[in-house]
């Protein structure tokens, strides 16, 4: 219970000192239209909010890092911070650039409030700081999306940039400068290069009801993606090993990762992408450039242990505690009790408050509804035919306790909120979003209205909401990426870097020692019409798994979604 007192006062104090300081924040977002407690948390200058403060490229040195469906990245590596910009499909003719240009400036703002408000609280300061929101000049923003256009993968040009609404984060590829040895050494020294590792571990949690299907989620999906042709073999990989909390389980999630990244694991030098999807490099080369004499030749049976080695720094990491408190005791601390999925609800005030699910449900019900007619979130046949044709083995379900202050026992946290199952949270959604048709038509307008909610702002939300966040949460826990940057000590001197913490110093199977620091990127808050999307693409990964497993069975597979 000592936690729970203990985060729910530091959520407290941290939210009023957002607030206090934020003539010392960079930014000064526009929120003219946002209710006045979200304004002051994102008011960055304490003038008015309304008038945003500009950001710019010029004379500033940048390179382009990647890009997702929805935001391209830039790097300004001197600063060691990363630029996160939105992109958007343009006018189709229905809506004009003024109502898009809007509704990316609100994205971008919800953005930046979601993370400072509410997943710094629930992650930690030491892995994750929060983000400043600004704008560009239009003219600028369109002379960039020309530049870049020579960059970017062919695949992604039917999107672009054009309203120039940012995000600016610390880039976790490179270590802070307090973190640097020596002190103002530049990031980009030849002499102690800095290689991150970017690990996407995806869900490490199922509830109990939906654990119908021998395979997790991620398993299950893979063969969604051979179909698709976004993959040309199944990955090793199961999140459910990494969060397992066992050494050798998680050992080999790692070394799953690092033999088929996908997309799920990218490995960077000062910045730059060298193995992972959409890098040239192979592994031979990565492993040599981190840990050897670039100039003598890799002898194949070095390989083994090399990428043993890069595990085991990688194990640390991610299970290593930066937060640097004092522990409470096992019985306390158990990550498989029910007081775990709590933490956030008494960690952070008014966030999550407990309530009941939307009529209809009875405590051992699947998806039901009184009234609306809605039928099952899955069909039941897709489930059978689909579970005799999966393959041995199974995933494994079993798990122990993780460290209590690592970053996997956080996002795990977070994940674990969601305990009803997708059926149960797929019958609220309807329920609600049935209700809003009845009221205004449609759910547009709500579809983030929980960001506000869970910030303690007013904003007249159903009770049936606190499920649906409860999922909105451990979906964007899911999603997340863990940045793990490490840099070599010297081997000479250790006056040099005396000032670093012992926390954030590991090493690996020869002894030698690393600076390093973990941080979290990724931290959207998800749109409530995300679950129907998920709904739709569950079926759609369970077709894929009949079409491949049984190809006879292709076109009743498709009949049954």
């Amino acid at each position: 219970m000592l936690i729970y007192k203990y985060i729910r006062i530091k959520t407290a104090a941290f939210l009023l000192i957002v607030i206090l300081n934020s003539m010392t924040t960079e930014v000064q977002p526009d929120t003219s239209d946002i209710a006045p407690s979200l304004a002051a948390m994102l008011d960055s200058s304490g003038g008015d909010p309304r008038a945003p403060r500009r950001f710019s490229l010029k004379n500033k040195k940048w390179k382009y890092r990647g890009e997702g469906n929805a935001n391209l990245v830039l790097a300004l590596t001197q600063e060691r911070r990363i630029v996160r910009l939105r992109k958007c499909d343009g006018a189709d003719g229905s809506e004009g650039e003024d109502i898009l240009g809007e509704r990316e400036r609100e994205h971008v703002w919800r953005e930046a409030v979601f993370c400072r408000g509410v997943m710094v609280p629930l992650l930690g300061e030491c892995y994750i700081q929060p983000p400043t929101a600004a704008c560009m000049d239009r003219a600028e923003v369109r002379r960039l999306d020309q530049i870049l256009r020579t960059q970017r993968p062919a695949h992604r040009h039917h999107k672009s940039l054009q309203f120039g609404y940012v995000t600016v984060y610390p880039d976790y590829a490179l270590l802070p400068v307090h973190l640097s040895i020596p002190p103002n050494l530049s990031p980009t020294s030849e002499l102690l290069p800095t290689f991150c590792v970017e690990v996407k571990p995806k869900q490490g949690w199922v509830p109990a009801p939906d654990r119908r299907l021998p395979k997790c989620t991620f398993c299950l999906n893979q063969y969604l993606k051979l179909k698709n042709g976004s993959i040309r073999s199944q990955s090793l990989y199961c999140p459910l090993d990494l969060f397992s909390g066992n050494h050798s389980r998680m050992m080999k999630a790692i070394r799953a990762l690092i033999t088929t990244p996908q997309n799920n694991l990218k490995i960077f030098k000062d910045g730059v992408l060298m193995y992972g999807e959409g890098a040239c490099s192979d592994l031979s080369t990565v492993l040599q450039s981190l840990f050897c004499d670039p100039v003598e030749p890799l002898e194949a049976t070095d390989l083994p242990s090399l990428a043993d080695k890069l595990c085991c720094l990688v194990l640390e990491a991610l299970t290593c505690d930066l937060m640097g408190r004092e522990k409470l005791s096992d019985s306390e601390t158990d990550n498989e009790s029910d007081s775990d999925v709590a933490l956030s609800e008494r960690g952070c005030q008014g966030l999550l408050n407990p309530s009941s699910l939307p009529a209809g449900y009875e405590s051992n019900s699947c998806c039901r509804v009184s009234g609306l007619g809605l039928i099952d979130r899955i069909p039941a046949a897709l489930v059978a035919a689909v579970t005799p044709l999966l393959p041995a083995p199974p995933c494994d379900w079993a798990a122990q306790p993780l460290p209590v202050d690592c970053i996997l026992s956080h996002i795990l946290r977070i994940q674990k909120l969601e305990q009803t199952g997708a059926d149960r949270v797929y019958e609220a959604y309807r329920t609600l979003t049935h209700v809003h048709h009845l009221r205004a038509g449609n759910l547009t307008a709500s579809d983030y209205g929980y960001v506000a909610s869970m910030l303690g702002i007013g904003t007249g939300a159903e009770p049936g909401l606190s499920p649906l966040c409860h999922y909105l949460l451990a979906t964007t826990a899911k999603d997340c990426s863990i940045m793990l940057a490490f840099q070599r000590l010297p081997n000479h001197d250790c006056r040099i870097w005396n000032h670093i913490p012992a926390r954030h110093i590991v090493r690996d199977t020869d002894g030698c020692g690393y600076i390093m620091n973990v941080g979290v990127t990724d931290l959207d808050p998800k749109p409530l019409s995300c679950i129907e999307k998920h709904r739709k693409r569950d079926c759609e990964v369970l077709t894929a798994c009949l079409e491949l497993l049984r190809p006879q069975a292709g076109s009743e597979g498709e009949s049954v979604c």
